[in-house]
């Protein structure tokens, strides 16, 4: 909720919010998307090139720290929502 806050005072009036990310699926376990992508085997996959073509050492990519959240629809709507009040 906090995020979509400091979003929303970012935004000039009329403006977009464009969001990209992971989510869990409904509560009825149903998918939001036709196709599943595993964005952290993408993630890794980045890593293993940056570090194979020598533009980053193991360690660097060890030390990245990466938190991550993956909220369910109904928590996103809410908060969309709660942010518009």
């Amino acid at each position: 909720l906090d995020f979509l806050r400091c979003r929303h005072f970012e935004l000039v009036p009329g403006g977009v919010l464009f969001l990209i990310m992971a989510a869990q699926p409904g509560q009825d376990g149903v998918p939001h998307s036709p196709k599943h992508i595993n964005h952290l085997a993408l993630l890794q996959t980045a890593w293993d090139s940056l570090i194979s073509e020598g533009l980053l050492d193991a360690k660097s990519r060890d030390a990245f720290n990466l938190p991550l959240y993956t909220p369910r629809k109904e928590e996103l709507v809410q908060a969309v929502e709660a942010s518009q009040a």
